[in-house]
């Protein structure tokens, strides 16, 4: 399908009304900055394992979208890419291991003196004071 523009224009093919100009930016801060802020409000709600299970649909979406919305095309590689990515999320989001949950082991370092430094009220902290000698 080709262009209804000639080759010799060299305008854009959408010529927006003043009014349309106004608005895009209402458009841009509540659908992209709003969307956006909510998406991360969101999140906090979640484990990491399952943001990242929804965070790697999203090439798969905007695929999806290309394909409906625009009639684009897809390659062999890109379909198998996107298999991957589905079977990837498939295998973590079935897998049932649980993480490993380790105790911090307490640490104290004992300055040149003797004091102890880094313990507080029954906790251990994990610093070391450095004064150039070893």
């Amino acid at each position: 399908m080709q262009n209804k523009a000639s080759s010799n224009d060299n305008s854009l093919l959408w010529h927006p009304f003043l009014n349309t100009l106004c608005v895009l930016p209402l458009y841009i801060l509540t659908s992209f900055c709003l969307g956006y802020l909510s998406q991360q409000a969101g999140f906090r709600l979640l484990k990491a394992w399952e943001m990242a299970a929804i965070m790697q649909t999203v090439p798969l979406f905007s695929t999806m979208f290309a394909l409906l919305l625009l009639h684009d095309t897809i390659t062999l590689v890109q379909a198998i890419g996107g298999f991957l990515a589905v079977l990837g999320g498939i295998v973590v989001s079935l897998s049932d291991r649980k993480p490993i949950g380790r105790d911090p082991v307490p640490v104290n370092v004992i300055d040149k003196s003797g004091n102890v430094l880094g313990a507080r009220e029954g906790r251990h902290y994990i610093f070391a004071v450095f004064d150039g000698e070893m």
